[in-house]
């Protein structure tokens, strides 16, 4: 089995990249949705 290292090559760099974008994108849309949601819990009045 032929092991290709991610890191010198320019390929791997190009993957890891773009993974950690996908990533990074996905992290600040669930953030986002969990905002709006707490905001929307918050603009309910409570019950007494």
């Amino acid at each position: 089995m032929h092991y290709l290292p991610l890191i010198p090559n320019p390929i791997g760099l190009l993957i890891l990249g773009t993974v950690g974008y996908l990533l990074y994108k996905s992290g600040k849309k669930s953030g986002k949705q969990k905002t709006e949601k707490n905001k929307s819990v918050a603009e309910k009045p409570a019950k007494a």
